[in-house]
């Protein structure tokens, strides 16, 4: 089965406070822009949680990861 590129491979994840202000769950391509989103977030609501995830370099026609560790 084909790779195929994770464009949104970094995943910035704001808290419901958040989420009810504007503030949406967002993917990036580019590590450093979803840290400076990540870092907004944390500005405008200190006491909330805001979560980044790495979903993976690959992934395949169905939207598995692949693990590029194999």
């Amino acid at each position: 089965m084909t790779r195929y590129k994770n464009d949104f491979r970094w995943r910035v994840m704001p808290s419901e406070k958040a989420v009810n202000d504007g503030y949406f769950d967002r993917g990036f391509g580019n590590k450093v822009k979803a840290l400076a989103y990540q870092k907004l977030i944390k500005t405008l609501f200190p006491d909330d949680v805001c979560g980044l995830c790495d979903t993976g370099r690959y992934y395949d026609a169905f939207g598995h990861i692949y693990s590029t560790k194999n």
